[in-house]
């Protein structure tokens, strides 16, 4: 009865919750005849970082590429042909797309987006919510020392069901969730 009083209470946080975004205001399209691609956002004020993986076999290894941030275009044309990830990070919203490079153009051949995830607060309690099915899960909660409170592997079903009991902390709480290689940091005060 107090888990499902819980959820009811916090269930208005999940609508108000930090950092929820949605990639509708973002695209990144091949610029016609080119080897670049357009990173294009359509809100006005947006931070935007890229980060650029050729993959060989079974490694990713990250290569260096001309990206003009004032006017959002990733020039591949000194890229070696193959295979590659973008990872766009807009707002804490982090989208992979797997290229492939050639000779005379670039084609998108899949995308993924990595939301966030949402962290809910409510008194010395917290709970973190994900939009994804991966089965690993590293959360991290430190104090304002730097001092671990939690740091364990989780599934993200064992995560949907876990409420952070933050009894007897004060101060600066930060929190890390870890997964799908990208790492998220919320920080919140008791």
């Amino acid at each position: 009865m107090k888990k499902l009083t819980l959820l009811f209470l916090m269930l208005p946080n999940l609508f108000f919750a930090n950092g929820l975004s949605s990639n509708e205001d973002f695209e990144v399209t091949v610029v016609k005849n080119t080897k670049a691609l357009l990173l294009n956002s359509l809100a006005a004020k947006t931070d935007l970082s890229i980060e650029l993986y050729l993959l060989k076999g079974n490694s990713k290894n990250k290569v260096t590429a001309k990206f003009n941030r004032r006017l959002r275009i990733l020039d591949l044309n000194y890229a070696t042909p193959g295979t590659y990830v973008i990872t766009a990070r807009l707002n804490n919203l982090y989208t992979d797309y797997l290229i492939n490079v050639m000779d005379d153009k670039v084609v998108i051949v899949d995308e993924k987006t990595i939301r966030n995830p949402i962290f809910n607060h409510l008194n010395k309690k917290m709970s973190i919510e994900l939009d994804s099915n991966k089965t690993e899960v590293l959360v991290k909660i430190e104090d304002f020392n730097g001092d671990v409170i939690f740091y364990e592997n989780y599934s993200s079903e064992e995560l949907h069901k876990k409420v952070f009991n933050l009894k007897n902390r004060y101060g600066r709480i930060t929190t890390t969730v870890e997964y799908d290689n990208k790492k998220f940091v919320n920080e919140f005060v008791l």
